[in-house]
């Protein structure tokens, strides 16, 4: 496995969860079968969530014939960006995010480690000038992911991140290893924020993330763009996610059945 240097955690401050350079005792226990922790942030102040669906991914295009030849039993499940899709993570990055950083000030952007959400936040970070954790929760929720069952093999390595997401090197950062699922990352990071008075969050993820949190709000989004920015937020004291909006195209709802 690859390896964060020690002084990265140390420089961005922000990262509570275990590093590629920690043990990590919990890679004993299959994930999926972790319960869930709903230990609630140490205030009850309102928490806002920005979830960002990643860009058109290559395998869901034409271009996915000629990527299939490429791909090993290793990154077939991780497949990069067109070059559409990171113009649209540009555009994403200055056309909303920054006016949403002007506003809140996030101090970190965290991640799903997987290719297509890391070269989503890549503009992000280089635009609102901010480090990244990569937190392996965030991509639990992806079919694929959960279908491999989380092999060591299921993030890129440095070397290949050096050459997929360039900027992103060991002073900006940093990968955990903590295994947990897609919601127990959410209130892991809530509580962390809360700890630090933060109460604002931005997370880069996959549409079935943001299925997820719409779900407890009784949200049934069917079709949900890319580089979507969904606005949730969540009440410590009712323990309640709410769908505020989205900032960019709205998710679509299934048609109600006809009576």
């Amino acid at each position: 496995r690859d390896r964060v240097k020690l002084e990265t955690n140390n420089k961005l401050g922000c990262c509570q969860g275990k590093t590629e350079n920690e043990n990590n005792t919990s890679n004993q226990i299959a994930w999926d079968q972790m319960p869930l922790d709903k230990t609630k942030p140490e205030h009850s102040c309102v928490i806002d969530l920005y979830l960002v669906r990643h860009a058109e991914r290559v395998d869901e295009t034409e271009e996915r014939f000629a990527w299939m030849k490429t791909v090993t039993d290793h990154n077939w499940h991780d497949p990069p960006l067109t070059a559409r899709g990171k113009q649209m993570s540009a555009d994403t990055a200055r056309n909303v995010l920054y006016d949403l950083h002007q506003e809140h000030q996030f101090e970190t952007i965290y991640a799903s480690p997987l290719v297509r959400t890391l070269q989503t936040a890549e503009p992000s970070a280089q635009l609102l000038e901010l480090p990244v954790v990569g937190v392996p929760g965030l991509a639990h929720c992806a079919a694929a992911v959960q279908q491999m069952g989380f092999p060591e093999h299921v993030f890129r390595n440095e070397e290949e991140r050096a050459t997929l997401v360039p900027t992103f090197t060991s002073n900006n950062f940093v990968l955990e290893t903590t295994k947990e699922t897609f919601l127990n990352s959410v209130y892991r990071l809530m509580r962390t924020a809360t700890t630090e008075d933060k109460t604002k969050l931005l997370l880069f993820t996959h549409r079935e993330g943001i299925r997820d949190l719409g779900d407890l709000d009784g949200q049934q989004f069917y079709h949900i763009p890319y580089c979507t920015v969904a606005h949730f937020q969540y009440c410590p004291t009712k323990d309640k996610f709410t769908y505020v909006k989205s900032l960019t195209e709205e998710p679509t709802q299934p048609r109600k059945r006809r009576v």
